[in-house]
């Protein structure tokens, strides 16, 4: 039932306002007729009243400007563009649903309802008794109807073009007669026709729908359920039209085919195409003047754009493109990325010699106080990601095959604030204190890194905390804060006599990260970054600041970025004066490999590794297993790593050892995973810098260790050898891995999911573990983070090569997939859905139980996302995402958690 969970599967705000328009008399768009609400019913309908009043009665410029500022037209495009394909003949006058993004756009759309008279089906005679029938798909004219009634034109909905019933739609009358609208629709309604319908003389295994019946038709065919070869009477008022009564079904798929298809297929390709005009010979009518198909590899290019509105509202920003053909030109799934990111809704035409304004924000470009604006009849689309930037940058815009069109490059120019104004430091989980909340203790540090004096007036803090800066300046080179608690701060601190200590701001740091943006004078971004407090936990409460690496050298997009920041050398942060690195002390040494699960006579280790290239002193450092015990082994005095080099420690010698001077607590590595530390300190005093790995349970002699991707970040993973002492080997991969992915299927059908392993081993796989202890089989696991979990039945076997398919549902599955080979085996996984957005996806074999807890061992992951992926900008492939293509491994035995180890490629499941 259309609601708010028919709204979020359809990608809309479930808070909208959804109306269902009613029964013939009841609403024929007109201001007071009757509409059922079917969300927001806290509220009145004036929403409505105001839209119906807004085409009904205005005309001319005014309806037209209406229409472009209030309308979604890509969706009402693609809404009456499939009407007229299937040849609804119920929805002009009711069945159909008004639904406005109420909180965002404000724009209105319709959506469909009640399709049973479709294909040829329709209701027609005398009102004391309807009959269904078949109206051959090109009547323009019913016989024995007024010149009006032709429920087969495109444009039926008109008050010229009114159904078999004598009704009419003033809205889609209003579109209709507009001739940006129509020009719009009309080459929309080509593109469908040329993608679905086909054009006659089409050979048959080319056309779609035809197709699609014949696949549906084989589906249906084996079951012996039903009686396919003489049904009871289809229609309950006997044969019409000069159709038996007693059909068999390939007698009516012949009708589909033959009656409506066919039909159909010339009657809007031929009858009512632009160059059959003066061919055109049916009393009463006129051509819909259908133009030819959209010409390969059309030109559209970028003309204006603002990307620092003089109301200092970066949502007012805009993008114009324009069409310099001669005809229209439909842009469906085309793609802004480079600076900003969009794909275009299907059904966005730009008209000829016409333009596109595109925002990040189309309700705040509607209310832009001066041109181009709202209230003008501007073709707006929104809302992109992200925003232009005043520093200058370069967007483009790709084609639906992803072919470069156009390229928009501009160099910007960033104000004072922005080029020289800089967050240095973060003290966002501050120490225990005896005194005072430590949340108090909060405080932000800005550096001048320019070469002049600055303003900070008007400066703001907009997002994380809330500041407004006051009239003051700061000088080249120095330092302001802005504390939490002023009072509370200066009992912790003393700062030089010329740092301004401001404040206090309202919200608080977030001790998990959270993002913080600060914006200049003109409400231009000078900083947008998320933290995380996982990226050092000496900054998570510890007493250390995060303090920025390279302030005057980090790009703007690279601000999010671990590597950008580090923790503050000294304990409380260095708040007011540079935090001056001691090499000496302080270095980027990384935990690179460990071996937590050793054989019986061989121990445990942790290797580390020295990023850098100067040598560095691990006197006095320390590494735990602990987060609260840190100090459980203290590296031996003069203790030098090499540049680039290693340094390992072993269980039975160092740090399990209690005869190694420096272990103060012994420890090991547990089989089942846990997460081992590394702190820097000199004579028994952190210094700040840490590192840490999260690692899960592992086989016997099997190591984890640093992989750095093609994106450049690093997972710490399964190896496929041990190397202690020397640089790690590939990541281990397989027996089984996840090899396609099918998550946002085209047909937004989310039970047509599936998900596709492969044995790229030369042995039998058996996906189940024994457990000696419990005598019992315990099976491998597959799970994700939006509520699968599914454990293969026990016995499941996977032949070298052979493929295993897990499907959301088999029944839908095998429908849209009817070729997969026999021998392929399809498991249902039942509850829960692969997200569209984006997660981790995991196969794992079950490894020790310990205290009644099943540990897994991670055999392949991958976390992919629909947009870009978490860890870089690099986009996945758009085409997984709804486009129809699957997410496909491009080489079984590569790392599967590298988004350029997948590609987007049409389903394949089971080869």
């Amino acid at each position: 039932e259309p609601e708010e969970e028919l709204l979020e599967r359809e990608g809309l705000d479930p808070d909208g306002a959804l109306y269902k328009m009613g029964s013939p008399g009841e609403n024929t768009f007109i201001a007071g007729g009757t509409a059922y609400k079917k969300t927001r019913n806290w509220e009145d309908r004036n929403d409505l009243d105001d839209f119906i009043r807004s085409i009904n009665n205005y005309s001319g410029t005014a309806r037209h400007n209406n229409i472009l500022d209030q309308i979604n037209l890509p969706l009402t495009l693609n809404y009456l563009a499939a009407t007229i394909l299937v040849h609804q003949n119920d929805h002009p006058h009711k069945n159909y649903y008004l639904y406005c993004d109420s909180d965002g756009s404000g724009e209105w759309c319709l959506l469909p309802w009640d399709h049973d008279l479709t294909w040829g089906s329709n209701w027609i005679g005398d009102s004391g008794g309807s009959y269904c029938d078949i109206i051959y798909a090109a009547d323009d004219q019913v016989p024995g109807r007024p010149s009006y009634i032709k429920p087969s034109h495109p444009f039926v909905g008109k008050e010229d073009c009114q159904e078999w019933n004598y009704h009419w739609n003033h809205l889609i009358d209003a579109l209709f007669n507009d001739t940006t609208v129509r020009e719009m629709y009309l080459r929309r309604l080509r593109t469908v026709m040329d993608k679905f319908l086909k054009a006659p003389g089409t050979p048959y295994d080319e056309l779609f729908i035809e197709k699609r019946i014949d696949e549906l038709v084989e589906q249906m065919a084996p079951d012996v359920a039903l009686d396919y070869n003489k049904w009871a009477n289809p229609w309950p008022w006997g044969g019409q039209g000069g159709y038996p009564s007693d059909q068999s079904f390939q007698y009516a798929i012949d009708v589909m085919k033959n009656d409506y298809l066919e039909v159909r297929r010339r009657h809007l390709f031929i009858t009512h195409n632009v160059d059959n005009e003066n061919s055109y010979n049916i009393s009463g009518s006129y051509s819909a003047l259908i133009p030819n198909a959209q010409p390969a590899n059309p030109q559209i290019n970028f003309a204006d754009f603002e990307y620092n509105p003089s109301s200092g509202n970066q949502d007012e920003e805009y993008i114009q493109l324009v069409n310099p053909n001669s005809y229209a030109v439909d842009i469906s799934d085309w793609k802004l990325t480079g600076g900003v990111r969009h794909t275009f809704l299907p059904g966005t035409v730009i008209v000829a010699g016409g333009s596109l304004y595109v925002s990040p924000n189309s309700a705040a470009f509607h209310g832009r106080s001066g041109s181009p604006r709202g209230g003008q009849g501007l073709f707006v689309q929104g809302n992109y990601k992200g925003h232009l930037s005043s520093w200058g940058q370069t967007v483009k815009l790709l084609n639906d095959n992803d072919d470069l069109v156009d390229t928009l490059t501009y160099t910007g120019n960033p104000s004072t604030q922005q080029q020289y104004l800089r967050i240095t430091e973060l003290m966002y989980n501050p120490p225990d204190s005896n005194e005072f909340d430590p949340q108090e203790y909060e405080y932000i540090e800005l550096k001048n890194i320019g070469p002049v004096t600055m303003s900070l007036s008007g400066v703001k803090f907009t997002d994380g905390i809330f500041y407004d800066f006051p009239n003051a300046s700061l000088e080249a080179g120095n330092y302001v804060l802005v504390v939490k608690n002023p009072s509370v701060f200066s009992s912790r601190y003393t700062v030089p006599s010329s740092v301004s200590v401001l404040g206090p701001y309202d919200g608080q740091l977030s001790n998990s990260g959270e993002n913080i943006k600060l914006e200049d004078p003109t409400s231009s971004t000078i900083m947008e970054f998320s933290y995380d407090d996982d990226w050092y936990d000496s900054t998570d409460g510890m007493g250390f600041s995060l303090t920025a690496a390279d302030p005057a050298g980090t790009e703007p997009n690279a601000w999010s970025e671990k590597d950008s920041w580090k923790p503050s050398t000294d304990m409380l942060g260095s708040p007011g004066r540079d935090d001056i690195e001691q090499v000496s002390r302080i270095g980027k040494v990384v935990i690179n490999e460990l071996l937590a699960h050793s054989h019986d006579v061989a121990p445990d280790w942790i290797e580390l590794y020295n990023t850098t290239d100067t040598a560095v002193n691990l006197g006095g450092w320390y590494l735990s297993d602990s987060d609260v015990d840190i100090a459980k082994y203290e590296i031996a005095e003069g203790t030098i790593i090499e540049p680039n080099g290693y340094v390992v420690f072993y269980e039975d010698l160092n740090f399990g050892n209690l005869n190694d001077p420096g272990c103060h607590e012994p420890f090991g590595l547990s089989e089942n995973g846990e997460i081992i530390y590394l702190h820097s300190a000199y004579d028994g005093v952190l210094t700040g810098y840490s590192d840490d790995e999260d690692f899960g349970a592992s086989e016997t002699g099997i190591s984890f260790g640093r992989f750095q991707k093609s994106t450049g970040t690093y997972n710490f993973v399964s190896m496929s050898e041990i190397t202690p002492g020397s640089a790690n080997a590939y990541p281990l991969v397989g027996p089984v891995v996840i090899n396609e992915i099918m998550y946002n299927p085209a047909s937004g059908d989310q039970d047509e999911e599936y998900i596709e392993l492969l044995n790229i081993s030369d042995s039998l796989v058996l996906l189940s573990e024994y457990d000696s202890e419990l005598y019992v089989d315990i099976p491998w696991r597959i799970n994700d983070e939006s509520g699968i979990s599914f454990d293969f039945p026990t016995g499941t076997l996977l032949l070298p090569g052979g493929y295993l398919l897990l499907v959301r549902d088999r029944n839908t599955f095998n429908a849209r997939y009817p070729s997969v080979d026999s021998n392929v085996q399809i498991l249902d996984w039942g509850s829960g859905r692969l997200s569209n957005s984006g997660e981790q996806l995991q196969l794992s074999k079950p490894g020790e139980q310990m205290n009644g807890i099943r540990y897994y061992i991670r055999l392949d992951r991958v976390n992919y996302s629909d947009g870009t992926h978490p860890d870089t900008d690099d986009p996945w492939p758009a085409e997984a995402d709804g486009g129809g293509f699957s997410l496909t491994r491009k080489i079984s035995y590569d790392y599967g958690n590298d988004i350029n180890n997948w590609s987007a490629e049409p389903p394949s499941p089971g080869r």
